[in-house]
């Protein structure tokens, strides 16, 4: 599943997120205290990350 690291930022899987930060973890890990559930990893939603339009070309 998505998830958003909620209120303390959080290592998972050696890796460090920052409060607010979206990522992917294992439906067994998933932890109510510590993130908010954004989508289920079956549907995989395609939201474009808002990035800076225009490549600089």
């Amino acid at each position: 599943m998505i998830v958003q690291v909620k209120d303390i930022p959080i290592r998972h899987n050696h890796q460090s997120y920052k409060v607010g930060e979206e990522f992917e973890i294992d439906d067994n890990d998933f932890n109510e205290s510590l993130f908010v559930k954004i989508a289920d990893s079956k549907k995989e939603p395609k939201k474009p990350k808002n990035k800076e339009k225009g490549s600089g070309d």
